[in-house]
C-alpha cells in the first residue's frame, strides 16, 4: 500500500483532548479562573467545556460574568451547561447566538429605504441591519444564573484575607545587565 498507519510512535495529542476522551468524571471538581477569557470560540475556550464534563462539579470563577452584552455569557453557558441551553431552544453556534440575544439581549434593527432615479425608471432600495446592543434582560439571570451562581464582593470576604502589604524592596543589578542598562539611558 502506498499509505499505512504507524502505530509505533507515540500517539500525541492536546492535555484537555486526552482529558476529555479518557477521564470523564475523573475529577471531583473543575476549576477555571477568569472564565469570562475563555467565553471565545478559541481552544481554550472549548477545553474549558472539556475539563467541565470531566469533573462532577464546575466552579467557574470570575470578577466579569457579562462585557455589557447578553451574549458574553453564552458560550460559556453551553459550556458549563449544553442540556439546559438545549432544552431551552438554543443551538451552539451563531445562529442559537442570535436567539439567545433576541430573547435576553437587546437589538437594534435599522431599516433604510433609498428611492433612485433612473433615466427609465423608478427604483427603491432597501436595506436592514441588525446589530446587538449592550443589555441583557433580567430575565437572563432569573433562569440560568440564580440557581447555580454565587454573587460575592471582596466586602463579604475581606475579614477572612490576610492584611495587605506594599513594600518596595531595591535589587542590585548584575554588572552586565548595568552596562547595558547604561548604553540604553
Amino acid at each position: 500500500p502506498l499509505w499505512s498507519a504507524d502505530r509505533k510512535k507515540i500517539l500525541r495529542m492536546a492535555p484537555a483532548e486526552y482529558i476529555g476522551r479518557y477521564m470523564k468524571n475523573w475529577f471531583d471538581y473543575s476549576i477555571a479562573d477568569e472564565m469570562h477569557q475563555l467565553a471565545g470560540d478559541t481552544a481554550q475556550g472549548n477545553a474549558l467545556g472539556v475539563l467541565a464534563q470531566a469533573g462532577r462539579k464546575a466552579l467557574a470563577l470570575t470578577g466579569t460574568l457579562l462585557g455589557g452584552y447578553a451574549d458574553d455569557i453564552f458560550n460559556i453557558l453551553y459550556r458549563l451547561d449544553a442540556p439546559q441551553m438545549a432544552t431551552e431552544g438554543f443551538a451552539w453556534g451563531g445562529e442559537g447566538r442570535m436567539d439567545f440575544v433576541r430573547q435576553y439581549g437587546v437589538i437594534e434593527t435599522v431599516k433604510k429605504e433609498r428611492e433612485e432615479d433612473n433615466a427609465c425608471s423608478r427604483r427603491s432600495k432597501k436595506s436592514t441591519t441588525v446589530k446587538r446592543r449592550p443589555g441583557a434582560s433580567p430575565l437572563l439571570f432569573g433562569k440560568f444564573l440564580m440557581s447555580n451562581t454565587a454573587f460575592v464582593s471582596l466586602e463579604d470576604i475581606a475579614s477572612e484575607l490576610p492584611p495587605y502589604d506594599e513594600q518596595v524592596i531595591e535589587v542590585e543589578m548584575e554588572p552586565h545587565l548595568e552596562s547595558a542598562y547604561g548604553e540604553i539611558e
